[in-house]
């Protein structure tokens, strides 16, 4: 006979269940740039949440530890998917979301999309005993960023962000490796977060720049020849500009007041037009000329073979 709570039976699905007996993110961070604790006293869930900010400004990696019932386990593995290349902003207002869904204020359905699997713990808003349970995470997660330092979106730390960074990295991992790669085997070789991974490669698929296929045998590849990649494609996929000031980006739709008068712009507008000739005039077949781990020479020296 089943002792769970009336009306949570329902929600022991497979999908829900493989969060709980196969978490992908309950583990302790070591490189965590905030950590905040929560505790539902009510039914004695402890939670340790790990965050690691990367230098773009967005939610880098995601991890926690901590014991409780499964609702309060799985709130927390769907949610530590959920948030990575998020905004503290975006973070904030999906958990205050979460929120309103679990305590019934927020019922639509293309509203709640965006919580992903989070979504189907809707139907615990009728079961207020497991409230708490559900929203221990998401309470944890919206306590640490609203007190921790505010982040600029999209700060960098250098002229390139970590996307920008990641990108050129995993662009040239393709173009060392023929055939089809797994996003796995990029993480593993990169050590670059699977999901933080999905949201770089996703940059390039919308760029065109690489193709993709299911399956067991299926992966990346790139849809050209190395040679036919420049840095300054890559990066701008990525970064949107290569301009190292935002005054100089012609996408911006706000302006500097003082550009016209500034004693500086000109140099940054040097410092922008070297940059990107240089960029221009660089290809990710140079990155694998200069790549230790790169298969051969013969790879090195000939052309990719594409997909």
């Amino acid at each position: 006979m089943d002792k769970r709570p009336a009306g949570v039976t329902g929600l022991y699905n497979a999908e829900f269940m493989d969060h709980v007996q196969y978490p992908d993110y309950k583990y302790r961070m070591e490189n965590a740039t905030h950590t905040h604790e929560g505790v539902n006293p009510s039914c004695g869930d402890e939670l340790t949440f790990y965050l690691h900010m990367a230098d773009d400004g967005t939610i880098g990696e995601t991890s926690y530890e901590g014991h409780g019932c499964a609702i309060s386990q799985a709130s927390a593995d769907m949610m530590s998917d959920l948030m990575v290349g998020k905004t503290p902003s975006e973070a904030i207002g999906l958990c205050k979301l979460f929120g309103q869904m679990i305590r019934g204020e927020e019922t639509k359905d293309d509203r709640l999309d965006v919580l992903e699997d989070a979504a189907m713990l809707k139907d615990i808003s009728h079961m207020p005993a497991r409230v708490k349970c559900a929203e221990l995470a998401w309470r944890t997660l919206e306590e640490m960023l609203e007190a921790a330092d505010p982040v600029t979106e999209g700060a960098r730390g250098g002229m390139f962000s970590t996307k920008g960074r990641y990108a050129l990295r995993v662009m040239g991992d393709l173009a060392s490796h023929d055939g089809w790669v797994s996003l796995g085997d990029i993480a593993k070789r990169q050590g670059i977060s699977r999901k933080y991974l999905d949201h770089v490669v996703s940059l390039m698929h919308r760029a065109g720049y690489v193709k993709s296929r299911r399956g067991k045998s299926g992966g990346y590849c790139l849809t050209r020849k190395p040679e036919e990649y420049t840095l300054g494609m890559i990066l701008r996929a990525a970064e949107g500009s290569l301009a190292p000031v935002a005054c100089l980006d012609c996408t911006s739709d706000e302006l500097c007041p003082q550009i016209e008068n500034c004693p500086t712009v000109n140099i940054w507008r040097d410092l922008s037009a070297v940059t990107a000739e240089f960029l221009d005039g660089h290809t990710l077949a140079d990155i694998i000329a200069k790549d230790p781990s790169a298969q051969d020479e013969e790879t090195v020296n000939s052309a990719h073979r594409l997909c």
